[in-house]
């Protein structure tokens, strides 16, 4: 079989999402490894894609493999100063970033009709990767769960700097989100770079690409400027009917984290849309809205935070993870909302019973019941500006007691006991 062959077929099966027995998959991947170097760019990120999709990981060793038969078609870099690669504190400061200089300075392309020398044909100019290859790539990576090395991943944003002129504004988004998930911090000046090209996209985005995009973006540090954000309150506010929970709850994260209260109009008719679709949200998107409405000090209507609690109980309320528990009951109190009695029940509950791994000690579930009760209860209470009403006051402190003996007045928890006791009587 042929290497285009080879890379082909996997192609069909995920494009079909039909994966294959773990027996052919298996001889695939034996028969595959040995001829990696041999495949050609477009084979290299139809391969990556296609495992990503079919959620196959082949191994470290496979997809290191991978890697190092992608590098042979990505430019050459030459670091003039030290990188700002990796966990540097100092990535997102534009004077504190490294700088690359990459060997070619010519655009390249993908030779027509995506061949290789596995079957015959042998290429007469350099064959690179495109920019939906480049895409294809860093979205296939980090789906696996796979990090290249540093150097690999300059070459990478490198030339996804270059060809920032043919992404599309999915293809953005998707190399924009594997860089991020990848926990790779390039210098700023590709971010800014990337940036640019992105705002030239806006009026063409999805909703998709327009909330991974600012996502990425601002976990990459990247500091919009007041043209940037009026773009992206544009393109936004047409993209808000077609837009997912998930998706509408990241556009509005986008805008909390910088911290721009969007016009009565944008934010009224985020709400309306945002409305229809709560019982459809996952606990991450419920616990980002509500995080997101709190940190830019927007109240939404009772009955609008009703259907966010009757979401969030139907979920239920034990698939949330501890730290959104605790994240959505300080959204609920900064925007002033009381929840009802069977829900805070449920809350404390859940806030003791969750564990944090599937096999966390008692300890562990200790720890994380004492910080939802500890931050929790005081938030409600003091954030609020109110004590709970009086019917509901005995609840609060008989599930709280539940917690204290629950814990056993372990060490770790006597100062988070005393602030919380402190906020109740305060």
């Amino acid at each position: 079989m042929g290497l285009t062959s080879l890379s082909g077929v996997l192609y069909s099966l995920a494009a079909l999402r039909w994966p294959p027995p773990a027996s052919w998959m298996t001889y695939w991947l034996l028969v595959s490894e040995h001829r990696l170097k041999e495949f050609g760019p477009r084979e290299l990120a139809n391969i990556t894609y296609a495992l990503a999709q079919l959620g196959y990981h082949p191994g470290t060793q496979w997809l290191t493999a991978l890697c190092n038969a992608a590098v042979t078609h990505l430019p050459t870099v030459t670091q003039t100063e030290p990188a700002a690669g990796g966990g540097d504190a100092d990535a997102g400061n534009p004077s504190k970033d490294g700088k690359w200089d990459a060997s070619a300075n010519v655009p390249h392309a993908e030779k027509t009709g995506g061949g290789s020398s596995g079957d015959g044909a042998t290429a007469a100019v350099e064959v690179r990767f495109t920019a939906h290859g480049l895409s294809q790539l860093l979205w296939g990576l980090a789906r696996l769960g796979h990090t290249p090395q540093q150097v690999t991943m300059q070459a990478i944003c490198t030339d996804v700097q270059r060809q920032l002129q043919h992404f599309t504004p999915s293809g953005l988004a998707n190399a924009l989100w594997g860089v991020t998930v990848m926990s790779y911090k390039p210098p700023y000046v590709w971010v800014a770079d990337v940036a640019a090209s992105s705002f030239q996209l806006m009026p063409s985005c999805s909703s998709y690409d327009l909330s991974i995009t600012t996502w990425a973006l601002l976990r990459l540090g990247f500091v919009p400027d007041r043209d940037w954000l009026a773009g992206f309150l544009s393109a936004s506010f047409c993209q808000l009917p077609s837009a997912s929970p998930e998706h509408a709850a990241r556009i509005l994260w986008g805008l909390a984290k910088v911290g721009l209260t969007p016009p009565t109009d944008w934010m009224r008719h985020w709400l309306s849309m945002a409305y229809v679709r709560l019982l459809e949200a996952d606990p991450t998107s419920l616990t980002t809205m509500m995080w997101a409405l709190a940190k830019l000090g927007i109240r939404p209507s009772r009955k609008w935070v009703e259907l966010l609690l009757i979401s969030a109980w139907e979920r239920p309320l034990r698939a949330f993870s501890p730290p959104d528990l605790v994240m959505l009951l300080w959204g609920l109190a900064q925007c002033g909302s009381t929840p009802e009695e069977a829900w805070m029940e449920e809350f404390w509950w859940v806030g003791r019973d969750t564990p944090s791994a599937p096999q966390s000690s008692a300890a562990t579930r200790a720890l994380i019941s004492s910080v939802c009760l500890s931050v929790c209860l005081p938030v409600y209470i003091w954030r609020a500006r109110r004590p709970p009403e009086g019917s509901r006051v005995p609840i609060f402190f008989k599930i709280a007691f539940r917690h204290i003996f629950f814990l056993s007045f372990r060490p770790f928890f006597v100062f988070p006991l005393s602030v919380t006791v402190f906020c109740a009587l305060y």
